[in-house]
């Protein structure tokens, strides 16, 4: 009896070696996939407090007729509560609304009573992948001549005459050490004209690696990516420059 050839079962080497390559390639792919998705739910997540921020502004707008303003003043000029506190009321989060009853607006926001208040932050105001506790911040106004919170006055919807799609409302701050509470937020005429210029709290900024998120005075919540030019976000800033502009958040 005549052996079989050896070549007889190089079909079945091949037939493993095809399988083992379809296999490896549609791990890639899947890999690829699922690091997409990951990416989309991460910014997706990223997005969600700058939207529940803007709505709460917008309520305060419709039973105001204006936007809050930056920080309340008291008869000499000292800040004493922050635009954060002022649309507590409106955020739709039991804890949000049992800090607002706890606070007392007759008292300057750091008082003990109420520096008792800020130890508590609501979650609208932390950014959902900070790992620390700390009470502070991760999202501020920008206040200045031309601003949708522009010191002095308060504004209204009429007021942004560029469009409120071309216009930013609120923005991502990391590195903030600015308790919620407290009536700061970034100056229009210090802050540097650029995303992530620095990561000490002073200029709009993350720890996203390709920019930093704002919401619109519209609602929508995009990212502002780093290279956007100093002149394109000194538009998108001011609310009545009369220039429409193409490159806003994405």
């Amino acid at each position: 009896m005549s052996k079989s050839p050896p070549y007889v079962s190089r079909p079945w080497q091949f037939s493993l070696l095809t399988l083992m390559a379809v296999m490896l390639v549609a791990g890639v792919i899947f890999g690829l996939i699922g690091s997409v998705v990951e990416r989309q739910r991460r910014e997706k997540l990223w997005r969600t407090n700058l939207r529940r921020i803007a709505l709460a502004i917008h309520n305060y707008h419709d039973t105001y007729r204006c936007f809050p303003r930056a920080c309340v003043a008291d008869k000499d000029g000292r800040p004493t509560h922050s635009w954060r506190m002022l649309v507590l009321q409106f955020v739709n989060d039991p804890q949000a609304k049992q800090l607002y009853q706890q606070y007392d607006f007759t008292q300057p926001w750091d008082s003990p009573k109420n520096l008792a208040v800020a130890n508590h932050m609501p979650a609208v105001y932390r950014n959902p992948f900070r790992r620390d506790s700390k009470p502070t911040t991760s999202y501020m106004v920008i206040s200045g001549p031309g601003t949708v919170f522009e010191p002095g006055r308060p504004t209204c919807i009429a007021d942004i005459r560029d469009g409120t799609s071309n216009t930013i409302m609120v923005v991502e701050v990391v590195n903030s050490n600015t308790l919620w509470t407290e009536p700061k937020d970034l100056n229009f005429s210090t802050i540097p004209l650029s995303i992530n210029a620095s990561q000490n709290g002073a200029c709009i900024s993350s720890a996203h690696p390709d920019g930093a998120f704002v919401v619109m005075v519209d609602g929508f919540a995009g990212l502002l990516r780093n290279d956007l030019p100093p002149d394109v976000l000194r538009w998108l800033i001011e609310r009545d420059d009369g220039i429409s502009v193409p490159e806003g958040p994405k």
